[in-house]
């Protein structure tokens, strides 16, 4: 497949099956890029930037070089394909073409800061690196037989304020889990939402304890109707899923499966999105998404989850074609 690939670059882009053999074998198999990377960059190919997800010194140098050039015709892309690689090389120079722009910036609808988050980082005024997804990524499988302590989709009795749905936890992330030490979140926390009206408004902020009890607040909901049945809710409430036995690729859920996980980058149906946190304005990092139609069949879009541990909020964002 990755021969194929290599004498097919040229289709990179026609979202056929080229393309979809090479996101394939990133998600599952975690290929090495560099020699696709290599022969693409001689052909000025720049999508999907996460061809050039392990540039050596070498390529991230010409990728640079490029980029620095006052008349290139690759902006955007190389700023792209550069955030794939989060160098303290890549670092110096995005930070230094946020302080001084080159000619091009003005065509350009944000600058390097930004383009960096498509990488799942970014940077601070004095130049410190923020880090906004886990490399470490579980997914959730279906099985009615586990007891999970990690749950997705469980139905609660609490009613939505605006609707009243019954809420659901989207997720139960049980933090002591050995395998989710990464998070360093040492309790429980639930992030309660209706399954309702999650699709119905920007967004959803919930601020959680360690101890399993949270609030929440639907951020401009576009209406108040409950559209779910009885006989839906307990079609959510059937579901049971527990945590992959091992750990995944980082870029895992970015294949042609949809799949909640934990971790890891996020399949973005729009684009990027990482939301500030309320409280203290910083960029907030990226703990999950799930797609809706994996608790509910005939709910649409994804729900993106996102968390500032400092000040114990989360932001679920909502997108949909």
């Amino acid at each position: 497949m990755q021969e194929d690939i290599l004498q097919n670059l040229d289709e990179m882009d026609k979202w056929g099956e080229v393309f979809k053999n090479f996101n394939s074998l990133v998600a599952y198999r975690d290929i090495n890029t560099l020699e696709i990377a290599r022969a693409a960059f001689e052909k000025n190919i720049f999508y999907p930037p996460a061809i050039y997800k392990d540039s050596d010194d070498d390529l991230q140098e010409k990728l640079i070089a490029t980029l620095l050039d006052p008349d290139t015709k690759y902006p955007s892309q190389i700023l792209s394909c550069l955030s794939q690689v989060p160098s303290d090389a890549v670092l110096n120079v995005f930070y230094e073409l946020e302080q001084h722009p080159l000619p091009w910036r003005k065509n350009l609808y944000v600058g390097p800061a930004r383009y960096a988050e498509q990488g799942g980082w970014t940077f601070d005024q004095e130049k410190n690196r923020i880090q906004l997804i886990y490399p470490t990524c579980y997914v959730f499988i279906e099985d009615e037989s586990a007891n999970q302590s990690t749950k997705l989709g469980q139905l609660l009795e609490e009613k939505c304020p605006n609707c009243q749905c019954n809420l659901m936890n989207l997720m139960t992330i049980d933090g002591t889990d050995p395998r989710l030490a990464f998070l360093n979140l040492p309790g429980i926390i639930s992030i309660p939402t209706c399954p309702n009206c999650c699709s119905l408004s920007d967004k959803t902020l919930i601020r959680y304890q360690l101890n399993g009890e949270s609030s929440m607040e639907l951020i401009e909901p576009y209406g108040d109707e409950n559209y779910l049945t009885e006989e839906q809710l307990k079609e959510l409430a059937d579901h049971q899923y527990v945590l992959s036995p091992t750990a995944k690729s980082t870029y895992y859920p970015c294949g042609e499966e949809e799949m909640a996980h934990l971790g890891g980058h996020a399949y973005w149906i729009q684009d990027f999105q990482y939301d500030e946190c309320p409280d203290c304005q910083q960029k907030m990092k990226l703990l999950g998404s799930v797609p809706l139609s994996t608790i509910l069949e005939g709910l649409e879009g994804t729900e993106y989850i996102e968390i500032c541990t400092d000040c114990q909020v989360i932001s679920v964002l909502h997108q949909q074609t």
